[in-house]
């Protein structure tokens, strides 16, 4: 589930991809080629700061955070390793509420 909020200058922070909703849960993939990326995700939304942020790469732990007033955006990079020909992010133990609004993925 997808929104654009209409709130912030750049459009990359003004939408988000709801990782969870009424329950259940949604994962996001991207097909790559077996390999080692660095992957940022930043994770929010430009209208609301609720909900605790935990996601993950691969199954591993990648993202965990709780946005604020001050600011409603989590913004992580680290390395994954890619084996089964796609990304997979989805929602970690704890997760309230988590939303994506991009992923920027370099070899």
């Amino acid at each position: 589930l997808t929104r654009e909020r209409n709130l912030h200058a750049d459009q990359r922070y003004d939408t988000t991809i709801l990782m969870e909703k009424d329950g259940a849960q949604y994962t996001w993939e991207i097909a790559l080629p077996a390999g080692t990326y660095s992957v940022r995700v930043v994770a929010g939304d430009a209208q609301y700061y609720n909900g605790s942020y935990h996601i993950t790469a691969e199954g591993q732990a990648f993202l965990d955070g709780t946005p604020s007033s001050a600011d409603h955006f989590v913004d992580v990079t680290k390395t994954v390793s890619v084996t089964d020909g796609r990304l997979t992010l989805a929602n970690g133990a704890g997760s309230v509420l988590s939303r994506i609004c991009f992923v920027e993925i370099m070899r």
